[in-house]
């Protein structure tokens, strides 16, 4: 496996203490991190501490506890204590996380009350929410000490019966390479979910394509010594994968953080990934896949235009006109994303209608595409109107404020409205020349 540095929060509940425990079933570790975060003003562990150092102190002396019982198991252990004058618990822990280059965070599930603040405790949820490391769930009732010690070297508990969930998307190809690391004795179960169907026809079909491509799965796996069983059923992802993983008595659920469709947007978890980890009652292990993302940049045809007014529906609903307009559009795995567009007036080129869809933005796409256009388009001189909070990014690709006397008539008439004030309509016109050409020889 490759999880060798492995961060366990520590609060001294039996969800941690099944937390640390469990752990030593996991091959590969060389070196654990106990963590206890030290709350502003926190009460004392017990009614005979007088004063928060008492707390300090006994937070030590059970880290230590813990930190033997993992050299007993032959697997390096150190202590932190962090004090925070705060309450964001689980900012601080995934703040370690990656400080200390932690591979696995390893957390115990809090709840199984009335409400169980929706199945998970809010620091375990939130850690689950926003890690970028691998992350285990561990539930106190599945406890590893109620099992054997000689059990546990023959068949390691947390990798017995493993219950994989696989939509068959780029994700799941990582999820699937992480199956051949687990112990040969492992016996897995590949679950695909059909979410839904057009017909009863495109429903079949489904079901065999499905078939077809977790039984390649199987084989390769069995390859390897794996016990393999694959399951092909129709409803709620969530749902199903939870009344298989009790029906079956799974010792593990192994399933991507992100989905189909999750993993090319901007967003910390996958919803179905984030919901199995609150509902389910068994072990959870949520990888980070590691996906290099298809992204192209190119000009769009006059018949791709629409795309393009799909993406500006969020924005001005502008449409394009093939007859003076040169469009932009970035893909990430063949979904357009964003658009630039340069617009041909009859005394000038203005760039305008720049802009990400939201579930992409803070990865550089929009650097990318007016990269693109000034490539495509630079060649003549730009204009264009920037709010003012983009224009010192607008100027790294050579734009600079004008007045707005100096904008082009039929440039300057789309911004009438402002009546002269273009700065107080928080709008800067902007100006681009194109590089001076070097003296032929």
């Amino acid at each position: 496996m490759e999880y060798e540095n492995v961060l366990i929060p520590c609060d001294f509940s039996e969800y941690s203490k099944a937390a640390v425990q469990r752990v030593t079933e996991i091959h590969g570790i060389k070196k654990i991190t106990l963590l206890h975060v030290v709350l502003p003003h926190e009460p004392p562990l017990n009614k005979q501490q007088n004063n928060h150092r008492d707390s300090v102190l006994t937070a030590e002396e059970n880290l230590q506890q813990d930190k033997q019982f993992l050299e007993q198991q032959g697997i390096m252990a150190k202590i932190l204590i962090e004090l925070i004058h705060t309450h964001f618990v689980a900012r601080t822990i995934l703040d370690i996380a990656k400080t200390t280059d932690t591979s696995l965070i390893v957390i115990g599930a809090h709840g199984m009350n009335k409400i169980r603040e929706f199945l998970l405790g809010s620091v375990s949820h939130e850690v689950v929410r926003n890690a970028r490391q691998h992350v285990l769930l561990i539930h106190a009732h599945n406890n590893a000490s109620d099992h054997k010690q000689e059990n546990q070297a023959a068949c390691p508990l947390l990798f017995s019966s493993v219950l994989c969930p696989l939509d068959l998307s780029k994700p799941s190809e990582e999820t699937i390479q992480s199956l051949l690391l687990f112990p040969k004795r492992s016996k897995m179960i590949l679950l695909h979910v059909i979410r839904r169907a057009e017909s009863l026809r495109h429903l079949d079909l489904l079901r065999q394509r499905a078939t077809i491509r977790l039984t390649g799965i199987k084989e390769q796996l069995e390859q390897n010594g794996i016990s393999v069983e694959t399951m092909v059923r129709t409803g709620d992802p969530v749902l199903v994968t939870c009344t298989v993983a009790e029906r079956e008595e799974v010792s593990l659920i192994l399933l991507s953080r992100y989905g189909r469709y999750d993993y090319i947007k901007n967003i910390p978890i996958g919803a179905t990934a984030e919901a199995i980890a609150m509902r389910s009652t068994r072990p959870v292990l949520i990888r980070l896949p590691v996906i290099t993302l298809d992204v192209v940049v190119r000009e769009i045809l006059p018949e791709e235009f629409g795309l393009a007014e799909q993406v500006w529906t969020q924005y001005h609903q502008q449409k394009g006109d093939p007859e003076t307009d040169r469009i932009i559009a970035i893909f990430i795995e063949q979904k357009i994303a964003g658009v630039a567009r340069c617009r041909m007036h009859p005394d000038g080129f203005e760039v305008d209608g720049v802009y990400v869809r939201h579930e992409f933005r803070d990865r550089g796409y929009a650097r990318r595409l007016m990269q693109f256009l000034i490539e495509t388009c630079g060649s003549d001189v730009l204009y264009m109107h920037s709010t003012l909070e983009l224009v010192s990014f607008y100027r790294t690709f050579g734009f600079e404020p004008i007045p707005e006397d100096q904008l082009p008539p039929t440039i300057r008439e789309r911004f009438n409205f402002a009546l002269g004030n273009m700065q107080g309509s928080d709008v800067s016109p902007m100006k681009r020349d194109p590089p001076a050409k070097q003296p032929s020889q």
